[in-house]
């Protein structure tokens, strides 16, 4: 093929080029960056014992820069800002029989909890990696998505974590329903899971759960001892 137009030629052989290589910031040029993945994820990062904050930064590598405070041999991920950020959350992980000043702690950001650039490096790195999500279908896909990459590691062991007392889990009776679409996908996928517990616990309240409401149901607890 030939053209007339030297730099014409130069221009689309760019524009393909950039294409090829897939990346978000040759997407960018070509305004369609929203299709392609960043090149690196942050997640704050939580110490319990140190009471300080700071923040993991994950891409293709594995890890570009990892908190000092990164020590523990086990990890949680938490969902919801409002959980992570509590002042009560070393009392709601101990109410979930795990003991956050042994745990690395990180805000899973929702969907990208699901980016690999995270599962590449939890896996290896830490024995247990406790899930505290939403008991909902958005929480159970992510469970999911975790679950699929971790599943062949050999060392890194995946759970999604629940409260020891069921009373924590408590709805209000005017707790909004879900659609029976997602309830059924749910309750579906949950048990392909073998997550035989959070199924019959929406099934026994035909509800979903967010983790807020944990934080409503320990203060009542506290209050009512």
């Amino acid at each position: 093929m030939h053209f007339r137009d030297a730099q014409a030629f130069a221009e689309l052989m760019e524009i393909a080029n950039k294409k090829k290589n897939g990346n978000r910031l040759s997407a960018t040029e070509l305004g369609d960056s929203h299709k392609k993945k960043v090149s690196s994820n942050g997640f704050a990062f939580r110490d319990l014992n140190s009471k300080e904050y700071s923040l993991l930064v994950v891409n293709a590598e594995s890890a570009t820069f990892v908190p000092k405070l990164a020590i523990n041999n086990d990890c949680v991920i938490i969902e919801n800002r409002e959980v992570f950020y509590s002042e009560d959350l070393e009392t709601l992980l101990a109410q979930h029989g795990i003991d956050g000043t042994k745990c690395d702690i990180l805000l899973g950001n929702g969907g990208e909890v699901k980016n690999t650039y995270l599962s590449n490096f939890l896996d290896g790195r830490y024995d247990r990696v406790h899930c505290l999500f939403d008991y909902d279908l958005g929480g159970i896909k992510m469970y999911e998505s975790l679950h699929a990459a971790l599943q062949g590691s050999r060392k890194t062991k995946i759970m999604f974590s629940m409260p020891l007392i069921e009373s924590l889990c408590k709805r209000p009776l005017d707790y909004q329903k879900p659609s029976s679409s997602d309830f059924n996908e749910a309750i579906k996928l949950a048990s392909a899971l073998n997550l035989t517990k959070l199924r019959n616990n929406i099934l026994k309240a035909s509800r979903f759960f967010e983790q807020e409401m944990l934080l409503v149901n320990i203060k009542e607890l506290s209050f009512n001892e």
